[in-house]
């Protein structure tokens, strides 16, 4: 089986790359989202699990989550990471990542691990899984925006310009258009009148 390996700490990378390679073909161990797009880009056999670290240097791993199951749809995708907020699962979950463990899970467990995600599983660290269930029990998932989208995204709503939005949080215009980006993907929408829309329905602001 062909694993792909998404790591930015280069100590912990080669320790997991060494127990991924005792049952399967690593093809790939890097550290960050520029070089996940240069090797994926690379790879023309397939690929059947990739496992990615979701806090990065240069963005987040939900971004090569979503470019693996683009180019490579049958490979099951692994979250791999410190990160337990609701937000950062759902996200996640919602990019296509069929698994989400914590970087804790016992090195000795991860191959099995992933071959059962390999087979249909979903495996989730316990906490993982809490959060999980407890989000069906109350019928809803935890909010998917940061309190700073949030606080973006009703300025938006309001009707102020991308300019406008800046000065008002005292931000670099980048770091607004970086913002809208990520809320579209959330969202699930591409411009801001749909984004107004869901952000209504959903009682996000």
């Amino acid at each position: 089986m062909r694993v792909f390996l998404l790591e930015d700490d280069a100590r912990l990378r080669s320790a997991v790359a060494r127990v991924l390679s005792r049952r399967f073909e690593v093809v790939g161990a890097v550290g960050s989202v520029a070089e996940a797009r240069a090797r994926l880009a690379g790879l023309n056999n397939g690929l059947e699990v990739a496992v990615c670290d979701l806090g990065l240097p240069d963005g987040s791993g939900t971004e090569v989550i979503r470019l693996i199951r683009q180019r490579f749809p049958s490979c099951v995708t692994v979250a791999f990471t410190v990160l337990e907020e609701p937000e950062s699962v759902f996200e996640a979950l919602r990019a296509g990542a069929r698994g989400y463990l914590l970087k804790n899970t016992p090195p000795e467990r991860l191959n099995e691990l992933l071959e059962d995600c390999a087979r249909g599983g979903s495996p989730m660290s316990p906490p993982v899984a809490r959060l999980v269930v407890r989000s069906f029990e109350t019928g809803s998932t935890p909010t998917r925006l940061t309190e700073r989208e949030r606080e973006l995204l009703s300025l938006l709503v309001k009707g102020l310009s991308y300019k406008q939005v800046a000065l008002a949080l005292g931000i670099g215009l980048g770091t607004v258009q970086s913002h809208v980006k990520s809320i579209y993907e959330k969202l699930e929408v591409s411009s801001k009148a749909e984004a107004t829309a869901v952000a209504i329905r959903e009682g996000l602001v």
